[in-house]
């Protein structure tokens, strides 16, 4: 979504004419560009030993047709399959773009191997690497990438996103939670590495303190079909303390962060949580485990506690909850005046308009 909202953001467009290609095939955010009049080629590339070949020359002559001035990629595969064609191509400045702290244990060998071409290709390939989280220069560079990264956040749309008083008031009353009731919520997909498991013994050490307050996760698989989950829920007693809510519409994300109070980052590892972001700028208190850039997006609007830590999460969740209402409200403008500083999409737009510009300058 982050490639989609940069292409819309306004300033971009003036300047820029882009032609996107996906490797795989029509997804959501092609659909989306699309709409915005933005031309998308799909290749439908298939996972097979000869697919790689047919997608360079796919590529090749689609630049030659084109005549791109700069081919910028976006994540590993693209990485490689762009940057290789754009290198026979030779007549445009190479930008790869990475968005991942480090590959989780179960990705697929052949990203796994992706990720090492990619390491050993990073001095002859890409002018320069987009990066997205500081904290994910190091680990790619214990891989073996070498080459200048360049760091630049990811962006949030803060007309989208923002306190909405009428959805807050929507949802609480669709799941029969009270205006009084503390709204804990842990927003990701069901996977090991979001810390469900340290979130969940976090809540029911908090509901030891006997305190009023609700947890609610949303995501991919986060429903009573998910045996794991639930009996993760029971075990904890906490089947009347947490509401499971699945896979949540884009269009009610901002309702969403509206009726929780605070959000929760309980994860082992992340690059740059969109998440906390995108609820800060609707005045969310955040907490989250010291992973990626979350202290450095959070800065002082919120609070950072050690990773796989379910005691120091209850005592930081007890914290929030027992904060004066005044000082809470202070706390989640605060939060938004952060995103408004230093993260709107119009911001790290021009951050990449900048650096377009100064590759094909150098060119």
């Amino acid at each position: 979504m982050m490639l989609n909202n940069l292409l819309q953001e306004e300033g971009y467009q003036k300047k820029f004419s882009c032609h996107v290609i996906s490797l795989t095939g029509r997804g959501p955010v092609g659909d989306l560009l699309e709409k915005q009049g933005i031309q998308v080629t799909y290749l439908g590339v298939e996972r097979n030993p000869f697919a790689g070949i047919w997608c360079v020359i796919q590529l090749l002559r689609i630049m030659n047709a084109f005549k791109p001035q700069l081919i910028q990629t976006w994540l590993y595969h693209a990485d490689f399959f762009g940057g290789l064609a754009g290198k026979i191509y030779g007549k445009a400045p190479i930008l790869w773009g990475i968005h991942n702290m480090f590959l989780d244990k179960k990705a697929r060998w052949t990203t796994k191997w992706m990720v090492k071409l990619c390491a050993l290709l990073s001095p002859y390939i890409p002018d320069q690497i987009v990066i997205c989280a500081e904290a994910a220069i190091s680990t790619h560079q214990k891989i073996g990438y070498r080459v200048n990264f360049r760091y630049i956040p990811n962006g949030f749309d803060t007309e989208k996103f923002y306190l909405d008083q009428d959805g807050r008031q929507k949802l609480r009353q669709r799941y029969s939670i009270d205006n009084k009731t503390m709204v804990f919520a842990l927003i990701g997909r069901y996977d090991p590495i979001k810390g469900h498991k340290n979130f969940i013994q976090a809540a029911m050490q908090l509901k030891k303190s006997k305190v009023d307050f609700c947890c609610v996760m949303a995501g991919k698989d986060i429903d009573m079909n998910n045996k794991e989950l639930m009996e993760l829920i029971r075990e904890n007693d906490l089947v009347e303390k947490v509401l499971l809510l699945g896979k949540i519409e884009a269009s009610e994300m901002r309702n969403l962060y509206s009726m929780i109070d605070s959000l929760v980052v309980a994860s082992k590892s992340e690059a740059f949580p969109m998440v906390i972001g995108e609820a800060m700028a609707c005045e969310c208190i955040c907490i989250s485990t010291s992973v990626g850039d979350a202290a450095n997006i959070i800065g002082q609007a919120g609070y950072i506690v050690e990773r796989e830590n379910s005691n120091a999460l209850s005592e930081m969740m007890k914290k929030v909850y027992e904060m004066d209402p005044l000082l809470k409200a202070e706390m989640g403008k605060a939060a938004r005046w952060r995103i408004e500083s230093l993260f709107t999409m119009a911001q790290i737009a021009e951050q990449y308009a900048l650096l377009h510009d100064q590759l094909t300058a150098d060119s």
